[in-house]
């Protein structure tokens, strides 16, 4: 009878846990076939998607870089690749994609955290994407798992400082080139009205 019980009672966990998991990826499919509308088609070793857009399915090493981002999140997650716990690194990837692209690229990271608890570990140059984490993060209540670094070079030497309760030294370093264009730009209409 015990062993029954317990049979039964991780029968249920198991069928309330792949729900809860079914419910959690609908936010984030949502996203992903807003960008990525379609199948993915594993074909002769080769990779495509297939959607309505397109006359015949494309070779995903036909596709942009940024669509290209996409395709393999939902890879991972069709797949069962992404798993709970794991570790996932991504090394800025807002480049190459649109900047409505960012931001729900963003926002899939903190879904993917949170559904799944990961560990992910971000690098950005972009202080648009940067903000898009942030935000979602706090809406999506997840935001105390958010840890951020600024990484600085002193005397050729490269550390990586917790700045988690003042992110806005790392908005700091990323506006001081857009200082530079606002300065330019006044230099510029002053020279006009000479």
């Amino acid at each position: 009878i015990d062993s029954i019980e317990k049979y039964d009672r991780l029968k249920n966990e198991n069928v309330f846990a792949s729900l809860f998991a079914e419910k959690s990826l609908e936010e984030i499919y949502a996203i992903l076939n807003d960008v990525v509308e379609g199948n993915i088609l594993f074909q002769d070793n080769n990779i495509s998607l297939q959607s309505k857009k397109f006359n015949k399915p494309i070779n995903i090493n036909n596709l942009s870089t940024g669509l290209k981002a996409f395709v393999i999140l939902k890879i991972l997650l069709e797949r069962n690749i992404l798993k709970e716990k794991d570790v996932l690194i991504l090394d800025e990837p807002e480049i190459h994609l649109h900047p409505k692209w960012q931001m729900q690229y963003a926002q899939i990271i903190v879904l993917l955290q949170k559904f799944f608890d990961l560990s992910i570990i971000v690098t950005t140059h972009s202080a648009d994407f940067l903000a898009a984490i942030e935000y979602y993060a706090k809406k999506h209540k997840n935001i105390d798992k958010c840890k951020f670094y600024l990484a600085k070079n002193e005397d050729n030497f490269n550390t990586f400082v917790d700045v988690t309760n003042k992110t806005e030294e790392i908005y700091k370093q990323m506006f001081i080139p857009k200082f530079h264009l606002d300065e330019l730009n006044y230099e510029l209409e002053e020279n006009e009205d000479e």
